[in-house]
């Protein structure tokens, strides 16, 4: 379990320090691609222990993808990033069903942004 949580809030904070980068092109190539991966480490997950705490990393008001995509709004570069990040949050919602309750003010709080 500590393999995961290292790994997904790595990459999640990974991705925080991306948008500071000067070179925001090869910045959003590699968030791109790190999205990518995360995407499939949590929605391969089968444990429901590990499946909870990469939920609560994921939306975590610190450096989750949620944070992310509100930070990265006003980079155009970041675009594609944030559409593959809405990409595995709606396949990730499906897969934690109503263990998403805790997160969705936070959510409507973005959609409504």
């Amino acid at each position: 379990m500590a393999d995961s949580r290292s790994g997904v809030q790595g990459s999640l904070l990974q991705l925080q320090e991306f948008l500071s980068t000067a070179d925001r092109y090869s910045a959003a190539v590699a968030s791109h691609q790190l999205i990518r991966g995360l995407g499939q480490e949590c929605v391969l997950s089968t444990s429901p222990a590990v499946l909870a705490l990469q939920t609560s990393l994921v939306f975590s008001k610190d450096f989750g993808l949620l944070v992310f995509v509100r930070k990265s709004l006003s980079i155009d570069e970041f675009r594609d990033c944030r559409e593959e990040v809405l990409k595995f949050l709606c396949i990730f919602l499906e897969k934690i069903g109503q263990k998403i309750i805790p997160y969705s003010l936070d959510i409507k709080f973005l959609c409504s942004f």
